[in-house]
């Protein structure tokens, strides 16, 4: 039975990329999305689901994109 990590990618205003992982939220250095998600898959993550909330909230806010990753904890 494979035992998963899972973290998130969050755009925020189509330009601040942070990630959002076990050790929390941070800014990420990326150029842009793809960047971000290239630099991620080099750590072993894969996306398994891209969305952009209907609403706004708090948090994830309108507009915002969200990447969920998640990799294999048996490494």
């Amino acid at each position: 039975m494979a035992v998963w990590e899972y973290a998130a990618i969050i755009v925020k205003n189509g330009r601040t990329i942070h990630w959002l992982g076990d050790d929390g939220e941070k800014p990420m250095t990326a150029e842009n999305p793809v960047a971000a998600l290239n630099q991620a898959g080099r750590r072993g993550w894969e996306v398994v689901a891209a969305e952009t909330p209907a609403h706004g909230s708090a948090y994830w806010g309108f507009g915002n994109i969200v990447y969920t990753l998640k990799r294999s904890l048996q490494r």
